[in-house]
């Protein structure tokens, strides 16, 4: 019918959109533990490819929609999820997480030696964090610190039981274990027996003594000294590693010297 037709077009820009990002849940666990995320975003652009990159808040990273991190210290972190599309919109959302303290868990075996023996006390410390630890010995069972090393040598200069206690601190929290220490005595050693003189007449007044007496858990003065002439005299005492004595009759005599402490 001779009617003409006509059309307009117009250019119509659509912008990018970021995409939308939904903050992971708070979580509260205990140090060394390894935690899960997974990732909500969503975006109005139904082509888009979405990258997802994670931020724990202790200085690790992760990537992709599900992340798993472990927390090695106590203490508050803040969990960032960023998620951008492929033209380069990025949007943000975080979450708590709570890192509980555990304290570390002490094991001390009994010790046990000779009096005046070197004995190196160790202990197991376990702790699920990334803990440093301080240690605190009790050497001498009064209740204060003798030692801050990791395994200190201590001496016992006498025989018995003795306590000993070890408290380790993580920084936070602290754990305290107890055992006992077991020494057995030493008996003394004795040196060669002098005479002077060496060959003495009867009626005569020798002198006797011990060359060397050691103990290491007394000196030689604390020790008991028991002489025997080989006569039926005997002469004893506190410290006495020097006797006199005068055989009456001619004859060879056999000295015993007996060190008791």
């Amino acid at each position: 019918d001779g009617a003409l037709a006509v059309s307009a077009a117009a250019s119509v820009a659509i912008e990018n959109a970021p995409p939308i990002v939904q903050a992971p849940g708070d979580r509260t666990l205990s140090e060394g533990e390894t935690v899960t995320f997974t990732g909500q975003a969503s975006d109005p652009g139904a082509d888009d490819v979405l990258s997802y990159t994670w931020q724990f808040g202790d200085g690790g990273t992760g990537a992709g929609v599900t992340a798993s991190h472990r927390y090695g210290s106590d203490g508050v972190y803040t969990a960032t999820l960023t998620v951008t599309d492929d033209d380069g919109a990025s949007n943000s959302a975080s979450g708590s997480v709570v890192v509980n303290n555990v304290a570390p868990a002490v094991t001390l075996q009994p010790a046990g030696g000779l009096e005046g023996e070197s004995l190196v006390m160790r202990a197991q410390v376990v702790d699920p964090g990334d803990d440093t630890f301080t240690y605190a010995w009790d050497l001498t069972g009064n209740g204060q610190t003798d030692s801050t090393e990791v395994s200190p040598v201590v001496r016992f200069l006498s025989p018995g039981t003795f306590p000993i206690g070890l408290s380790v601190n993580d920084g936070t929290a602290t754990t305290t274990a107890p055992t006992t220490a077991t020494i057995v005595n030493v008996p003394p050693e004795v040196g060669a027996l002098s005479i002077n003189p060496p060959s003495p007449v009867e009626g005569q007044v020798a002198t006797l003594s011990v060359t060397s007496v050691s103990e290491p858990g007394a000196t030689p003065a604390e020790l008991t000294y028991s002489w025997t002439f080989g006569d039926g005299a005997v002469d004893q005492g506190v410290g006495l590693r020097n006797a006199s004595h005068a055989w009456v009759s001619d004859g060879t005599y056999t000295v015993t010297l007996s060190v008791a402490d």
